[in-house]
């Protein structure tokens, strides 16, 4: 990365059936006061008129690409080639950016060349009204690398609010399996692994609150909490390969499975008999020393998820005996 030259970013747009919201953030790329910006506009099979919006725009620095229906890991792999920037903005086709934001992100990474640069954004519902900031709650600012293997996770940003080193982007993509959908909490939480993160209290975008979110800020219901589950365990999978070619992995991959993630496993297996791989005694032994050391999230929900984790995985062992028992 020449020293001698300001950084250059690369705002890559995945988008999906997403043409009522592509064009704001279309615009918000292009309108970047940083002049070193390329523009990438992925379309993963669209059947809608994304095709018909993204052609619309033409620049110097905007490339439209389009390919088959496959996912958003998909779409990242089939953009990462034609990536230009010494950073990667993976910006949702549903958010967008402030004008600054680029030239903010570019001047913070300038000093220390981090493998990513953390920042929050704005939730907007659907009437334009702010409804929040995401994420809402403090980041972790120092010994990133043993907050992950104790907790999993680092607070962090969904995929938009996050500027990735693309040589660290390009590294850590290849442990993203090629059945799984999302990327965006494996890359920040394997960027924290090398205590290389930059984090910026500044709101350098917008995440666009309309009920068809992946994420639970867009509302959820039981079907989506066990998908957005399902791609938590996904991270915690892609997670452990990158430690693991790092020789710095934990035991089992169990172990970088969240608190929370045990307690929805947990629920799961006693509303839906899901998760039968996960015995009650892991989840009772992972899901109570996970929440143990989750001092962070405050006594009060410390306390009630081990209790309730504790309880639930007695109710779920009787109600399994008692099954077995019936002629």
């Amino acid at each position: 990365m020449p020293a001698d030259r300001p950084l250059s970013i690369t705002v890559l747009i995945n988008n999906y059936n997403y043409a009522a919201f592509l064009a704001r953030s279309i615009e918000s790329a292009l309108s970047q006061t940083w002049r070193r910006v390329q523009i990438i506009v992925v379309d993963d099979g669209s059947t809608d008129s994304s095709a018909e919006v993204a052609q619309r725009y033409s620049a110097p620095n905007y490339l439209f690409l389009r390919k088959q229906n496959g996912g958003q890991n998909s779409a990242i792999a089939h953009a990462l080639p034609y990536v230009e920037g010494d950073y990667t903005i993976i910006l949702d086709a549903d958010d967008w950016l402030v004008p600054h934001a680029c030239e903010t992100v570019a001047k913070a990474a300038a000093r220390t060349t981090p493998n990513a640069v953390m920042y929050r954004l704005a939730m907007i519902d659907a009437n334009g009204r702010a409804v929040g900031v995401f994420p809402n709650e403090p980041f972790q600012t120092a010994d990133l690398s043993k907050f992950v293997l104790l907790h999993g996770y680092v607070p962090s940003p969904p995929t938009s609010g996050n500027a990735y080193r693309t040589d660290f982007l390009r590294s850590a993509f290849q442990f993203v399996s090629a059945s799984s959908s999302f990327c965006d909490g494996y890359l920040s939480w394997a960027a924290a692994s090398t205590d290389a993160v930059v984090s910026l209290q500044a709101v350098l975008g917008c995440y666009g609150v309309h009920g068809g979110n992946v994420s639970t800020s867009g509302g959820c219901d039981r079907a989506r909490l066990y998908n957005n589950n399902n791609y938590a365990l996904d991270h915690a999978r892609h997670l452990y390969a990158w430690l693991d070619a790092r020789q710095v992995s934990p035991t089992s991959w169990h172990d970088l499975i969240s608190a929370y993630g045990w307690r929805n496993i947990l629920y799961f297996k006693l509303v839906d008999r899901a998760y039968p791989e996960f015995s009650w005694t892991l989840c009772r032994r992972q899901g109570t020393a996970k929440f143990w050391r989750a001092r962070h999230h405050g006594a009060w929900k410390q306390i009630k998820n081990i209790l309730f984790i504790v309880a639930g995985c007695e109710l779920g062992e009787v109600r399994d005996l008692i099954q077995r028992l019936r002629p």
